[in-house]
C-alpha cells in the first residue's frame, strides 16, 4: 500500500514531476475576471476534430484551497505500436518455450501485465529470470512501454465515477490575463483535491473537463478517440473515492495478497518469485486467515461504485505499468490489485461466508484480466452489469477494447435512438462473427421497445455470475449462423427443434439454504436406481448432477497442464448423496462441494421436455420450445406467438444435446469432449480418444466424414473473424472463400445428413 506523496511525502510514493513544460502548439482558452464570485462561465473553443484534445494543469495548492486549473489544446498523434515493439528482440511465447532446457520441468507463461514468468512445478518456484542463464535477457524482457520514452504530450488520465451532478462544485479556470468558472461533480472535485500537489503542477486529462459535454458532435468524436487518449497517457489513476474507516485495511490486505501470487494468462495461479508466503498459490492453501473485519473491508472496497462504472473498462484496459488505484490518500498498483482479485476469485469460490466477495470477483475478472482487441460478443455481455448515464454508451463506451475489425463497422453517433444503436450493434455483431453467442434474453425485464432477439445491454443479467452455468456447451458444433433480417423487428433463424417443455419447476431462490430444499423437488423419479438410465445409457444420477452444474467438472474443463479449477463429478455426487442421507438438510451440514454445485442455480428453473433434463430461464413455461440455432453455443427457449412467430425467452443448458448431438448424433464411445481455457473468457474445445489418447481439435469432429474435395483447412482468416472462435478456418479451393465454420455443417450439408432444419421467425 502506498500513500499519495502530494501532501504526505513521509508515507512513501512521491508522484513524478509533471511540470509546466512549454509546447509550441499549446493554446490557452478562457475569459472573465479574477474573483471567483464574479467570474463568467468558461467558454470552450472548438477542437480540431482530427488531431486535438484538451488537457489541463492542476495548479498547486493546499488541500482545502479552491481548485484552479489551466485548460489548453494539444495535438495528440499516437505512435505506431508495432514500430515501437519492433525495436524489441523479445521472442513470442511459443519460441521462448523452445529455449527451455529439455526435461528440466520448467515452463514459460505470460502474466497479467504481459511479462514472461518461468514456473517449475516440482519445486513450486517461479522466476522472471530464464532458467538457462545463457539465454539473453533481451529475448524475454518486457515489451517497451507504450507510447514510448519522450512521447509528448505527457499527461495522466483520470478514471472516476461522475456521481451526482445536481449539486456541483465550482472551480476556477485561469489564463494569463483573465479567469472564468466551471462547474464539476462533487466526486471529481474530491479527486482533484486529493490529487493536487502543494508545489508542483500536475497535468491531467479528465473527460468532464476536457470534453465539451454540451456539444454532441464533439462528444461523439472524442468518444471515438477515448481509447487512444487513455493509451497515450503516462499512466491512469483510478479514483475510488474518499477514505472510509476500513478502506486502508482493505488496500493493505489486497496489496499483500497481490504481492504473493502471479496470474498466468491461462488463469493458472503461481507463486510470486519474491513471495513471503510462497505456498499461498496452492488450492488447498488459498484460504486466507483474515478476521471478519478484514473480509468486510475487502468487500466494501470491491463494492465501491467505481467498479460498477462502464467506462472504466476502456480506461483501465490501457493502463500502463505505473497505473494505480487511489482511495483517499492510499494508493495501490493496479497490477497488484488485479492479482489479488484473481486469487480471491478462487479462494472464496466455495466458502459459504464469502459468497458476496466471490460474486464481486467473478464480475471483476474481465476487468482485471483485460485484453485489447477482445471479442466484442464477450465485451457486450460482460458490460451489461456496468452502469452509465447514457444507455447508448453500453455500446459506444466499450468500443475501445473490442476487436478493431468489428469497431470499424460501428460509427459513434449520439443522434441515433437507443433502439437503433442496439439493433445496429447486434446485427453487425452476428454478421462479423457468424455466431449467435450474443443471442439471449431476460424476457420480462428487457426493454419492451426492442425485439426479443436483440441483446439488451442496458439490463444486467438477473443471474449475475451464475449465467455462466449455461455456457459449457457446444450445442450447434462448429456451424455458423444462417439468418435473414426480414425487417427491423423480425429476424429469421435456421435451427432444429429439440422438444416442447412439458414441466417447469419452482425457480431456485437466491438464498443458498432455500436452494437445497427447492432442488430436492427437482429430482427425477428413480434418481438412485442404478438401472435407471438417461440418454446414451448414462446413469440418471450422473446426468442429473451434470445438469445441476452445467457440466462444469474437472473431467471436462482442464488447463494445458492438466489441472482444473473445478471439481470431479464423483466429488459432486458424493456431496449430494451425503446431504440426501443426512437427517436434516441444514446448511450447517453442507460442505464446500455441495455449495459449489448449487451456487449458480439461483433464479433458474429445472425443465423437462420428454426425456430431456434442462436448466433454463425462470420465465420458461410449459408449451415453450427448446431449439438449437445454427451458430449458437447454447439451446434457446422460444415462446410461440400468433402468425408463426416466436419470442426469445432465454438460453438453457440441456443435458444430452450439449455437444452437438441434435445435429450430429452422439459421440462414439471411444471419444470424449474436453475444454481448455485460452484466457479468462475464451475456451478451446477438443476431442480426445479415450483408447489411444489422440487429441484433435473441433475441426476434426469424429462424427463428421472427410472434408468435401473443394474445401481445405487454412491458418488464414478474414480480418472479421476472431481467432478464439475456432483454431482453424476453411478455404474453398475453387472460390478462395474463407469461412470460420465447418463446411460439413452448412445447412445443405446437414439436410443431406437427414437433419430436420426449420426456420424460426423471431420477433
Amino acid at each position: 500500500m502506498e500513500r499519495d506523496g502530494s501532501r504526505r511525502p513521509a508515507f512513501g510514493l512521491r508522484l513524478p514531476h509533471m511540470g509546466r513544460s512549454p509546447f509550441r502548439k499549446l493554446k490557452s482558452f478562457a475569459t472573465a475576471a479574477r474573483s471567483p464570485l464574479k467570474l463568467s462561465p468558461f467558454s470552450y473553443s472548438p477542437l480540431d476534430a482530427e488531431t486535438e484534445i484538451r488537457l489541463f494543469d492542476l495548479i498547486p495548492g493546499n488541500f482545502n484551497d479552491p481548485i484552479r486549473i489551466r485548460i489548453f489544446h494539444m495535438q495528440l498523434s499516437p505512435p505506431d505500436e508495432e514500430a515501437i515493439n519492433a525495436k524489441s528482440q523479445r521472442l513470442v511465447l511459443a519460441a521462448l518455450k523452445r529455449t527451455l532446457p529439455a526435461g528440466s520441468g520448467w515452463t514459460a507463461h505470460r502474466n497479467v501485465v504481459g511479462d514472461y514468468i518461468f514456473w517449475h512445478f516440482q519445486s513450486e518456484t517461479t522466476s522472471f529470470d530464464h532458467p538457462d542463464p545463457s539465454v539473453a535477457r533481451e529475448l524475454y524482457a518486457p515489451l517497451p512501454q507504450y507510447p514510448g520514452e519522450g512521447f509528448e504530450p505527457r499527461y495522466e488520465a483520470l478514471s472516476y465515477t461522475w456521481g451526482s451532478v445536481t449539486t456541483p462544485e465550482t472551480i476556477q479556470v485561469d489564463e494569463l490575463s483573465s479567469s472564468s468558472t466551471m462547474q464539476i461533480g462533487q466526486n471529481l472535485y474530491e479527486a482533484l483535491k486529493h490529487m493536487r500537489r502543494e508545489k508542483e503542477t500536475r497535468r491531467l486529462w479528465v473527460d468532464q473537463i476536457c470534453i465539451n459535454q454540451s456539444d454532441t458532435t464533439e462528444r461523439s468524436r472524442q468518444v471515438q478517440r477515448m481509447a487512444t487518449i487513455f493509451k497515450c497517457s503516462s499512466r491512469v489513476v483510478a479514483w475510488l473515492g474518499p477514505e472510509s474507516p476500513d478502506s486502508r485495511l482493505a488496500v493493505k490486505a489486497m496489496g499483500f495478497i497481490g504481492s504473493q501470487v502471479e496470474i498466468a494468462d491461462n488463469l493458472m495461479i503461481l507463486p510470486s518469485p519474491n513471495a513471503a508466503e510462497p505456498l499461498l498459490y496452492r488450492r488447498v492453501a488459498r484460504k486466507l486467515p483474515y478476521q471478519s473485519e478484514t473480509w468486510q473491508a475487502i468487500q466494501d472496497l470491491l463494492e465501491r461504485s467505481w467498479f460498477d462504472r462502464l467506462w472504466i473498462w476502456q480506461e483501465i484496459n490501457f493502463a500502463g505499468r505505473g497505473s494505480l488505484l487511489q482511495c483517499g490518500c492510499d494508493q495501490l498498483q493496479w497490477s497488484r490489485f488485479a492479482r489479488a482479485v484473481m486469487h480471491l476469485r478462487w479462494s472464496t469460490r466455495t466458502e459459504l461466508g464469502k459468497r458476496n466477495i466471490f460474486a464481486r470477483t467473478e464480475i471483476l475478472t474481465p476487468l482485471v484480466i483485460h485484453q485489447a482487441g477482445r471479442n466484442p460478443i464477450l465485451v457486450l455481455l460482460e458490460g451489461r452489469s456496468k452502469k452509465c448515464a447514457d444507455p447508448r454508451d453500453k455500446v459506444y463506451g466499450l468500443l475501445g477494447i473490442m476487436d478493431a475489425s468489428y469497431t470499424d463497422l460501428i460509427t459513434v453517433d449520439y443522434s441515433l435512438s437507443v433502439k437503433e444503436v442496439y439493433v445496429q450493434a447486434f446485427i453487425q455483431l452476428i454478421q462479423w462473427s457468424r455466431r449467435l453467442d450474443v443471442l439471449r434474453s431476460d424476457f420480462e425485464r428487457r426493454n419492451t421497445v426492442l425485439p426479443t432477439w436483440v441483446l439488451d445491454p442496458s439490463r444486467a443479467p438477473e443471474n449475475g455470475s451464475g449465467e455462466r452455468l449455461l455456457y459449457m456447451q457446444n450445442a450447434s458444433g462448429n456451424s455458423c449462423v444462417d439468418m435473414n433480417l426480414r425487417n427491423s423487428n423480425v429476424l429469421e433463424m435456421t435451427g432444429v427443434l429439440c422438444g416442447i417443455i412439458n414441466s417447469v419447476s419452482r425457480p431456485a431462490p437466491a438464498d443458498t439454504g432455500e436452494v437445497l430444499t427447492v432442488v430436492r423437488t427437482w429430482e427425477p423419479a428413480g434418481l438412485l436406481d442404478p438401472h435407471k438410465l438417461y440418454l446414451d445409457n448414462q446413469p440418471l444420477l450422473d446426468a442429473y448432477i451434470l445438469t445441476l452444474c452445467g457440466n462444469w467438472i474437472s473431467e471436462r474443463f482442464k488447463t494445458d497442464e492438466g489441472a482444473s479449477p473445478y471439481r470431479p463429478l464423483d466429488e459432486y455426487k458424493s456431496a449430494y448423496l451425503r446431504w440426501m442421507e443426512s437427517r436434516n438438510g441444514s446448511m450447517r451440514k453442507v460442505d464446500d462441494a455441495l455449495h459449489a454445485l448449487l451456487y449458480d442455480l439461483k433464479g433458474y428453473r429445472f425443465l423437462r421436455s420428454g426425456s430431456l433434463m434442462a436448466i433454463g430461464s425462470k420465465f420458461s413455461e410449459p408449451g415453450d420450445l427448446i431449439c438449437i440455432f445454427l451458430g449458437s453455443r447454447t439451446p434457446m427457449v422460444l415462446r410461440p406467438r400468433p402468425g408463426e412467430r416466436y419470442q426469445v425467452i432465454g438460453s438453457a443448458y440441456v443435458h444430452g444435446v450439449h455437444d452437438g448431438e441434435a445435429l450430429l448424433g452422439s459421440l462414439p464411445d471411444s471419444w470424449k469432449f474436453e475444454s481448455t481455457p485460452v484466457n479468462h473468457v475464451s475456451i478451446y474445445n477438443r476431442f480426445i480418444n479415450i483408447s489411444t489418447g489422440e487429441v484433435v481439435d473441433i475441426t476434426d469432429d469424429p462424427r463428421l466424414g472427410p472434408l468435401p474435395e473443394e474445401w481445405g483447412f487454412t491458418d488464414e482468416r478474414p480480418t472479421t473473424l476472431d481467432a478464439s472462435q475456432t483454431p482453424l478456418c476453411f478455404r474453398n479451393k475453387i472460390t478462395g472463400e474463407i469461412i470460420n465454420s465447418d463446411p460439413r455443417m452448412l445447412p445443405d450439408a446437414l439436410r443431406a445428413r437427414g437433419v430436420k432444419l426449420r426456420t424460426f421467425a423471431l420477433e
